[in-house]
């Protein structure tokens, strides 16, 4: 009978065993894939803490992005960081006060911005109070050091958005205050924002059909420059407005940098008070087929080729202090782009005023950090980072990675567990119902035989 018993439960154990199978087969096949789409993925390498921490950016799931902070020594994954986006997973950064700030757009079309310092604390500045419709690398901008965010809160009402020193500053260019009339579209001022203008400006149509110019940057007061557009030259209008916005923001509109358009394409300096072009800047080492960076209000990095035809020599740069006129030789951390790369608009150089590091980002390829007054500097590329993230645990063959697969519960895993959990009752009501049917049939004796 026990026999018969025992076979009839084994019957119940061999959909638990199939299942196994179809389990152990779909685990390890979900391994293989994450392990394929992180071997392929890569969106950008972040270096912070002067170079001690490294922060990967690649797709996720369930936010869009995520941020993964990895010490750079140990090799070993500190934290994981939610970037919400939506399908375009756009990303603009800045580096400010010592901190990294991503910023992307949600799938509600809010803005996020995540501001993440060195031990992976996250502050979200944005709070929900910023929509953007569009894209959002054709409406936020990074210039010099700061962020600059041109969109519509609720209620399409237009606002110019700064961070600066990571602190957010919103203006509403719907105040009366600013503007004469309901603003009914912004744009920035074409080339506004190119690395060689002399001030970001943005151009508002006004309900009354007038236009007006507003500078792209805060005074210090938190407020932008305004002025309206009369009956004059639009293109003199703006080229004599972005030099007197220029000035009241104390810009040195009169040595401007400039790369000369013409064969080799060294920098010049160009005064746009007299439209007038200077001489070539006096590198230490001349730079031709020249790129401009400008990282703070003070520095701007040069880098170009050391020969005027690039493809026989190799890329150098300087960093120049435009107020005190000195040159810092970076060549050891700029020679290691190739010279097509430096043409990529998504290559970024930070270096906040006053600090000694400069960093750059290059995506999907390498990210590199360099201590201009001693000269160290360490560089991480994309191939190296993805054997860090190949290295977790959770990506290996473990007991901690099959854990977490058990507890994501999908249709097979429960299944299985039901069909474990059957024959495991049955087994255990064997096992127990006996004795408590004999201790019963004895009390049941034992009363009969009390009875007179």
């Amino acid at each position: 009978m026990k026999r018969r018993i025992s076979l009839f439960n084994l019957v119940f154990f061999i959909p638990a065993i199939i299942l196994s199978f179809v389990m152990w087969n779909e685990y390890t096949s979900g391994l293989d894939a994450n392990i394929e789409k992180t071997a392929s993925s890569g969106r950008g390498l972040f270096f912070l803490d002067r170079g001690s921490k490294v922060m990967g950016i690649a797709e996720d799931d369930n936010a869009g992005l995520k941020g993964e902070l990895y010490d750079a020594k140990t090799e070993k994954l500190i934290k994981e960081i939610p970037l919400s986006s939506d399908i375009h997973n756009q990303l603009v950064s800045s580096y400010q006060s010592g901190r990294l700030i991503l910023v992307t757009k949600n799938n509600e079309d809010r803005l996020v911005m995540n501001m993440i310092d060195p031990e992976g604390g996250v502050k979200e500045l944005a709070q929900g109070k910023l929509d953007l419709l569009g894209f959002l690398d054709s409406n936020a901008y990074a210039w010099r050091g700061k962020l600059v965010i041109i969109g519509e809160s609720v209620g399409k009402i237009p606002y110019l958005a700064q961070v600066n020193q990571g602190k957010l500053q919103i203006i509403n260019l719907n105040d009366k205050n600013l503007l004469p009339s309901r603003p009914i579209n912004v744009s920035p001022v074409q080339g506004s924002f190119d690395s060689d203008a002399v001030l970001p400006m943005l151009e508002v149509d006004l309900h009354d059909d007038r236009r007006a110019f507003v500078s792209g940057v805060l005074n210090q007061q938190g407020l932008p420059l305004t002025y309206i557009i009369e009956e004059e030259n639009y293109f003199e209008a703006r080229d004599r407005i972005a030099r007197q916005f220029a000035s009241q923001l104390h810009r040195n509109e009169t040595r401007l940098l400039k790369v000369d358009g013409n064969y080799p394409g060294q920098v010049k300096v160009y005064d746009a008070a007299a439209d007038k072009w200077g001489g070539v800047l006096p590198t230490p080492m001349p730079v031709y087929q020249a790129k401009l960076y400008p990282l703070n209000d003070e520095e701007t990095l040069i880098a170009g080729s050391n020969t005027k035809d690039e493809a026989e020599g190799h890329v150098q740069g300087y960093l120049y202090h435009e107020k005190t006129k000195q040159f810092t030789d970076v060549s050891a951390i700029v020679s290691l782009i190739p010279y097509d790369d430096l043409k990529n608009a998504k290559l970024l150089f930070y270096k906040e005023a006053g600090d000694d590091i400069l960093y750059y980002s290059n995506p999907t390829a390498s990210a590199a950090w360099m201590n201009v007054n001693d000269g160290a500097f360490g560089l991480l590329n994309s191939g190296t980072f993805r054997q860090w993230q190949l290295g977790r645990e959770e990506n290996q063959k473990s007991i901690q990675s099959f854990m977490n697969y058990l507890k994501q519960g999908d249709a097979v895993v429960i299944n299985w567990a039901i069909w474990v959990f059957i024959p495991l009752i049955m087994y255990g009501t064997l096992a127990i119902l006996p004795p408590i049917l004999r201790a019963k049939h004895k009390m049941s004796h034992h009363k009969n035989r009390s009875v007179p």
